[in-house]
């Protein structure tokens, strides 16, 4: 997340245009260094604005990483935690992040949102995943949120949301089972059709203590089954 942002988002100046202005005046300081760029994103520690030097403890924030049904990402920054959240909190504040995410994607014409899908509806649909487990994400040491989806497989309202996400997780339970490896296998069966036609890349990246990535899509004509989850 940008200072700019976090200076808005907290109303510690009343735009960002006064945030912009207060940065080239040298008048923005984090952990006690000067911020000289507009571009500088958000660390952990003590922000100070202006000459009176209005102060945020930064000590959580959040990034949310969305992956849309192109198959393109949009990285979404949520509002700043400026206290270690409970898992309420956090639950709350991604579904917010994610709906905002698949609402942006809509108005870019990434995903066609049906008209009885609304930004309220989307939150408490994401928000009751990731109640029962069904959403995987990771938080990193610096409280950023990692989190990979497929946008339009949640904009069907609530009931086929958990349809997904369950056969999803199906998949996701398979994978976990066989050697794994960084390319695509395609001996597995597709848990919407039941066909072996489930093709699938499992990404571990360069980090072992990251969780991977596993997205895969079904090659039997007209099934359309398809995934992009970080696997626990």
């Amino acid at each position: 997340m940008k200072i700019v942002d976090v200076i808005t988002n907290n109303k510690m100046a009343s735009s960002k245009s006064e945030a912009r202005r207060l940065i080239a005046q040298g008048a923005v300081h984090l952990n006690g260094r000067k911020i000289s760029s507009i571009e500088e994103e958000i660390e952990p520690g003590t922000l100070q604005v202006g000459k009176r030097k209005k102060t945020l403890i930064i000590r959580n924030f959040a990034y949310l990483h969305v992956s849309g049904s192109t198959g393109g990402y949009l990285n979404i920054n949520l509002k700043t935690l400026q206290e270690k959240p409970s898992e309420q909190q956090l639950h709350a504040a991604i579904a917010d992040g994610v709906a905002d995410a698949i609402q942006w994607m809509s108005n870019k014409n990434y995903i066609d949102i049906t008209a009885s899908v609304n930004s309220k509806e989307l939150v408490t649909t994401i928000l009751a995943l990731l109640n029962k487990n069904l959403i995987n994400y990771e938080i990193g040491h610096d409280g950023s949120i990692d989190l990979d989806l497929m946008a339009n497989a949640y904009i069907n309202g609530t009931e086929e949301a958990f349809r997904y996400a369950n056969l999803q997780n199906a998949a996701l339970v398979q994978i976990k089972q066989v050697d794994k490896t960084d390319q695509w296998l395609q001996s597995l069966e597709c848990p919407k059709c039941g066909n072996t036609t489930l093709r699938f890349a499992y990404n571990t990246g360069a980090d072992p203590k990251k969780l991977s990535n596993a997205n895969g899509v079904c090659d039997s004509y007209g099934c359309g089954f398809k995934f992009n989850h970080l696997i626990k």
